[in-house]
């Protein structure tokens, strides 16, 4: 819970620091500075958020490898004995 916490203050948070760097390094006013540092913690937050969906099924994968592994070891392991 507290790591989620940590996500969204940082999220709204950087909005204003990310507009100040894209107004020092480009010739962008401060509004459309702000308005692109919008859109970059807009889309920041949607890949973060897709972790909810891929987390699992990445898991998954993980477990069943891991299982594939274990039982193709323990077989090397009885042919080699």
């Amino acid at each position: 819970m507290i790591n989620v916490f940590r996500v969204y203050m940082f999220l709204t948070t950087s909005t204003a620091s990310t507009a100040e760097i894209i107004t020092t390094s480009t010739n962008a006013t401060k509004e459309e500075a702000i308005e692109e540092a919008d859109s970059m913690v807009l889309k920041f937050g949607f890949v973060q958020s897709m972790g909810v969906i891929f987390a699992p099924i990445s898991g998954f994968v993980i477990d069943k490898s891991n299982l594939l592994f274990e039982i193709l070891t323990n077989l090397l392991v009885d042919y080699i004995q």
